[in-house]
């Protein structure tokens, strides 16, 4: 078994903590500015050798089943609204740091007991990690070295600091509520629908300035047509502290109604107080809190605190204080809202369920899924705990055989809608191209987050000495470009030029499209275009072809990828013809197609 374990990030005090003894192997879960410094310095000065992503990646499908049952187990032992509050309840794994959190300790642990001498490094910026590595390891007589800096400045205090983050939050809010509360409807006892939608500042705006939904576009254009009495309910996201001007004019054909113009003033201090109340008097744990054998107690209770610092937790009651009194003012007929499995989803659902009981609430699946959502899926006995619509419409019929074979859903509760958001798709059956032909235009799509930016640059980089490709890169339109360099400042911008173009016209202009977990990487099959699957090592797989991975490539490293295009680029036209086939018909299963009659069946579930 290894005999030393150093935990932290601070690379100085990492090499003092090691010493002479070797070998040195070392650990990074997290993608962060640190990361590959650390990581250099560490191969450098200790020759240590990393845990590769490939050496894990076996691991990640038993991890993920261990997960979901974990935080199910919870679930069903505290449900209750202000546990419903809290993001980590929903298994997501990138909203809450739990999951990254849960995977370095329980990969540590088995690197440390399979191990047969010598150190393990583990690089993490997240004390809670550190505290909790060091419960399990020194009671079990490992040597155990510590290297985070201690907080010295009055701002790293207060960030940590729950009353002065709910202060901020609050004041914020106040803001917010302020500029919008002109647009809290009148009280009427016609039935209407109700779209709950997220409205972002930047992205749920036209170019005329006018609202456009990022969800649910062609419904709202379809009741506006058949005059159902009609609003959007707008949760806000993003950052809104440059922009809470735009809430005092919306411009939509259908009304949209910020939620912070559905509170009062004592609703909002009302939510204050309880987060603070939450915050002083947390749910007691049952000890002990297993995870696959080993005491995870400590994450749990830092991720109990991580919701009140975050101030989610706030935002999240005043979602549900919106609700209740939206719904005690009209009469909702329906209310239609897209499905994450969400903590404020959760909320607006009880706060539906109080309030208007004979509302129809409709959730609607409206993107890709992968493995990498554990939100989606529920452990035994957690699925009858939880508020959930009364139906769950999918984007097609591949995404509902997914959740209804990996997700654990109550009987009846799936059914197939269409493909709202993909405006994309071709009107007509796809050509197949003329083949073999030189591959030369590479789109390279980007997702999910920074991490993933990051990961995506570096093997495309690795790649780019020893190929002739031109690469375009299209962001995420929600996630800045710059992510990528803020988190890995060494990355190289000539290989490649980023894309400023409409979606329909990079796919016009690409010969391959490579994606991590974009449903572009889905689109541009539909059109008749080879896809590459990037497994870049990201914590879960994030594949939303995982099960149809005989009509994809995969590429793990720079060689695997120039493989994967040499074998693109030498297909015959009766291979490129039968591909092209089935990928038509993948598509078509993935996305249901819209028309007024599927309209008029969705928005009368």
């Amino acid at each position: 078994m290894i005999t030393r374990l150093v935990v932290g990030n601070q690379v100085e005090r990492l090499i003092r903590s090691v010493g002479d003894e070797r070998p040195v192997r070392y650990l990074c879960v997290e993608e962060s500015p640190d990361t590959r410094r650390i990581a250099a310095a560490l191969q450098a000065h200790l020759d240590a050798v990393e845990v590769s992503h490939a050496s894990w990646r076996p691991l990640r499908t038993t991890f993920r089943r261990l997960y979901i049952d974990f935080v199910a187990g919870l679930n069903r032992r505290y449900q209750s609204r202000s546990w419903w509050a809290r993001p980590f309840t929903t298994k997501h794994a990138l909203a809450t740091p739990l999951c990254r959190d849960l995977f370095a300790y329980w990969l540590t642990a088995r690197l440390v007991q399979e191990g047969d001498t010598g150190v393990v490094i583990v690089v993490t910026e997240r004390p809670a990690v550190v505290a909790q590595l060091v419960a399990w390891a020194r009671p079990r007589g490992l040597d155990v070295g510590v290297a985070l800096p201690r907080p010295r400045t009055m701002t790293a205090w207060l960030r940590r600091s729950a009353a002065f983050v709910l202060a901020v939050t609050v004041l914020r809010f106040l803001r917010l509520w302020r500029a919008s509360r002109a647009h809290l409807p009148a009280s009427s006892l016609r039935p209407h629908v109700v779209v709950m939608s997220l409205l972002h500042p930047r992205y749920s705006w036209s170019a005329q300035g006018t609202y456009q939904d990022a969800y649910f576009g062609p419904l709202i254009e379809y009741v506006r047509r058949a005059a159902y009495p009609a609003l959007i309910l707008g949760i806000l996201d993003g950052d809104w502290r440059r922009d809470a001007a735009r809430l005092r004019t919306l411009d939509s054909a259908v009304p949209v109604v910020p939620a912070p113009a559905c509170v009062t003033l004592g609703q909002i201090l009302r939510c204050a107080w309880q987060t603070l109340r939450a915050h002083g008097q947390p749910p007691s744990l049952q000890e002990p809190v297993p995870f696959d054998g080993l005491e995870a107690g400590p994450l749990v209770r830092e991720a109990l605190r991580d919701s009140e610092r975050a101030g989610q937790y706030f935002l999240n009651l005043t979602i549900y204080a919106a609700v209740r009194r939206l719904a005690g003012r009209l009469q909702v007929e329906r209310c239609f809202y897209p499905y994450e499995n969400r903590a404020f989803e959760k909320l607006a659902l009880l706060a539906f369920r109080e309030v208007s009981p004979r509302t129809r609430l409709v959730g609607y699946q409206h993107a890709g899924i992968t493995q990498n959502h554990p939100n989606l899926c529920f452990g035994e006995g957690e699925a009858a705990i939880t508020p959930l619509p009364d139906v769950l419409l999918t984007m097609g019929e591949a995404t509902r055989a997914w959740l209804e074979r990996e997700g654990n859903y109550p009987p009846g509760l799936l059914r197939v809608g269409c493909a709202l958001r993909q405006q994309t798709l071709p009107r007509r059956s796809v050509q197949p191209r003329p083949w073999p032909r030189l591959v030369t235009n590479l789109l390279v799509v980007l997702a999910t987050s920074g991490g993933e930016y990051a990961q995506v640059l570096r093997l495309l980089e690795q790649a780019a000495p020893r190929s002739s490709y031109r690469m375009r890169v299209r962001p995420h339109p929600g996630i800045p470009f710059d992510e990528a360099f803020r988190i890995n400042p060494h990355l190289r911008r000539d290989y490649f030029t980023p894309s400023s173009d409409l979606l329909e016209d990079d796919l016009a202009w690409a010969d391959v499209v490579l994606y991590a977990s974009s449903t572009v990487g889905i689109e541009a099959m539909a059109w008749g275009l080879p896809v590459v699957y990037l497994d870049v090592g990201q914590l879960l797989d994030t594949n939303p072809l995982s099960n149809g991975e005989q009509i994809t490539w995969k590429a793990a490293t720079p060689q695997e990828l120039l493989d994967a295009l040499d074998g693109i680029a030498a297909l015959d036209g009766t291979a490129v013809a039968e591909w092209q086939r089935q990928a038509a018909a993948c598509t078509q299963r993935y996305f249901g197609p819209v028309s007024d009659e599927r309209l008029q069946a969705f928005a009368e579930v």
